[in-house]
């Protein structure tokens, strides 16, 4: 039984967590866009920035929280500047980040190191997040979307937080995702990798 539990997929999700401070800001957003647009996802998730997502077997799950423990030792804590709203037309509305390249240099370090055991097959390869951004709702339709868009496009939201972690969440079919571990970023520790943030 243990063995055929070991081969369950998993989807995993590794993101930046904002602090309680955007958290309590955000979260009214969010359950706006699912009360007034009925974006119903806008409600499920809390406020995060999504560094990737990927598919693979729980089985793997040990030596990517190891890798990932490893890798969160050469980031140094930032600071995230959250300023207005944007779009991905026609799906997605989302808090817009200033100053993004600290966060693209991370994804650009875990692709470059984890690809490979991210990688459940040809088919669902891990999906890096190019473009940073604070997700308010996705998955809409054109007609949410228009309409959500243009309400929000205009309308100020100025807010921050220190970036010190970064979170690897689980869920197995069915389930709602959950905390796989806490990564700490504490730059101390560069063995093994070459990251350089511009600060």
């Amino acid at each position: 039984m243990a063995n055929n539990l070991k081969l369950e997929i998993g989807e995993f999700l590794l993101i930046i967590p904002p602090d309680n401070k955007v958290n309590s800001e955000v979260s009214p957003i969010k359950k706006v866009f699912d009360s007034d647009y009925g974006c119903s996802y806008s409600g499920n998730l809390t406020p995060h920035i999504t560094l990737t997502n990927f598919l693979q077997y729980e089985m793997m799950e040990n030596r990517i929280v190891q890798r990932l423990e490893s890798f969160s030792k050469s980031i140094r804590p930032f600071n995230i500047d959250l300023r207005g709203f944007g779009g991905f037309p026609a799906h997605s509305v989302y808090i817009n980040i200033l100053r993004k390249r600290p966060i693209v240099e991370i994804v650009k370090g875990i692709r470059s190191n984890f690809t490979h055991i991210l990688k459940f097959d040809e088919k669902y390869k891990p999906v890096f997040v190019t473009t940073p951004h604070l997700t308010i709702a996705r998955g809409m339709t054109k007609t949410q979307y228009d309409r959500a868009f243009s309400e929000w496009r205009d309308k100020q939201f100025d807010s921050g937080f220190y970036a010190n972690k970064m979170m690897l969440l689980k869920r197995l079919p069915g389930s709602r995702y959950h905390i796989v571990k806490s990564f700490s970023f504490t730059g101390d520790d560069f063995t093994g990798f070459q990251l350089e943030l511009p600060f």
